[in-house]
């Protein structure tokens, strides 16, 4: 019982996580506005995951990819808005990536199966 009720509480808490967008002052897109937001999928995945920065994306972003006891396990580059990862070598489990730019910084979170 334990064990759900913990379960249940990181899905809740990776869908509020999930949501946070960090804007910068002059951001061209600020979060209150109809811009596309950043798009994850599929979400969870069992190993491929896409991340869509939309509009706001930047060309050389920089994502840095950790586990969820906040150790670093991997960094990428990146020249565009659409970012591909095969995260094939991770262990089932949480994942947060902090993808940034000239522009700003963006969190969200991937849940590999």
């Amino acid at each position: 019982m334990r064990t759900l009720l913990t379960t249940i509480f990181f899905v809740i808490a990776i869908q509020a996580h999930s949501q946070i967008v960090d804007s910068l002052p002059g951001d061209p897109c600020p979060p209150d506005t109809s811009e596309p937001k950043m798009k994850v999928y599929p979400v969870p995945s069992a190993a491929r995951i896409r991340i869509d920065l939309g509009n706001c994306g930047e060309i050389n972003n920089k994502l840095l990819l950790f586990a969820i006891s906040g150790r670093l396990v991997a960094t990428y580059t990146f020249p565009s808005s659409i970012i591909e990862l095969n995260l094939t070598y991770l262990s089932k489990g949480i994942y947060y990536a902090r993808i940034i730019n000239e522009k700003r910084t963006r969190v969200c979170t991937i849940l590999l199966q």
